[in-house]
């Protein structure tokens, strides 16, 4: 009985993470490690290294608006084309762990995942180790 309730609660949980959003993974930055545990947990994860090797930012821009995926990146540059450029966006999440193993910022990105979900979207997320800053992307992003 307790088998079948946690392997409900498992697929439940997933269901939840891959309807919650959607995330376009950097190829620059973000290990292929990291895509790949983001996915076993029940992501949708996309990745320019697989998909779209070599694209600029701009580029990367415009295949998440195609997806409705936000971005996920540890490159500071995606804040500058959001708001100095206003270009639209359906979200950014900007990875700021620098010194942590993929396994450790995976369960991180989970967790942050598991607690905000779809009110990421539409916003500029920082996670760091010690927390979560968002700012709403302006409008017309």
């Amino acid at each position: 009985m307790l088998l079948m309730y946690c392997a409900t609660r498992t697929y439940t949980l997933l269901l939840k993470r891959s309807e919650t959003l959607s995330l376009l993974a950097d190829e620059k930055n973000i290990d292929q490690r990291l895509v790949s545990s983001l996915r076993l947990a029940g992501i949708f994860v996309y990745s320019v290294a697989e998909s779209s090797p070599g694209i600029t930012d701009e580029e990367v821009m415009t295949l998440s608006e195609n997806l409705s995926a936000m971005i996920l990146t540890d490159d500071k540059d995606f804040g500058e084309i959001v708001f100095r450029k206003q270009r639209s966006c359906r979200g950014i999440v900007l990875l700021r762990l620098t010194g942590v193993d993929y396994s450790r910022k995976a369960d991180h990105v989970i967790k942050v995942i598991d607690r905000y979900g779809s009110e990421m979207i539409g916003k500029f997320v920082v996670i760091t180790a010690e927390r979560v800053r968002m700012r709403k992307l302006l409008p017309g992003t």
